[in-house]
């Protein structure tokens, strides 16, 4: 069996190698049969020379929802402009380099932790097939998703008030896990 490839190394045509290490993550796909190589270069994650593209089969590894939590008339701002660029609360994308975003399951922590104090929030759901920019997942010791550009608004699947129950904690839609 031959030993786990790198992003961006030669694919051999055969035989498929069991295991297809992702540069950037830390966890192997393991299993890697014809049929899901087939998938690969159909779906465009593997170049014609043969090479596995690392920004689309990173991207396609990742959650395709993503959630970014926006002041309300920031979005409705970005609407009318066709483009979302803000990061993050008091932020812009030209200031920070990229577009914070969350996984469903941080979405709370991120809305305890900076929109502690805020009001009239929305939570945008973003569709990540339809974000052209390179999406990454960084930090430490968890990984969010960044997207390194602008965030067309037709991305944006969903814009959800976000609100407080009795207690004054956020109510995260669509399932709080938290």
């Amino acid at each position: 069996m031959p030993a786990p490839q790198t992003v961006g190394e030669r694919v051999p045509a055969s035989p498929v190698p069991r295991q297809l290490q992702v540069k950037g993550f830390k966890q192997t796909a393991a299993f890697l049969d014809a049929r899901s190589a087939a998938w690969l270069t159909r779906s465009g994650r593997e170049s014609v020379e043969g090479r596995v593209n690392e920004d689309a089969a990173s991207q396609r590894l990742a959650m395709t929802e993503l959630f970014h939590l926006a002041d309300r008339q920031q979005w409705q701002a970005a609407r009318a402009a066709g483009r979302y660029e803000v990061s993050t609360r008091g932020k812009s994308l030209a200031e920070v380099g990229f577009i914070h975003c969350s996984l469903r399951h941080q979405v709370r922590t991120v809305a305890e932790a900076i929109f502690a104090d805020a009001d009239d929030l929305v939570l945008l759901t973003i569709d990540s097939d339809r974000v052209p920019s390179r999406i990454v997942y960084e930090g430490e010791p968890e990984r969010f998703p960044h997207i390194y550009g602008p965030l067309p608004t037709d991305a944006v699947v969903a814009a959800t008030p976000v609100h407080r129950d009795a207690a004054g904690r956020w109510i995260v839609p669509g399932g709080d896990p938290g």
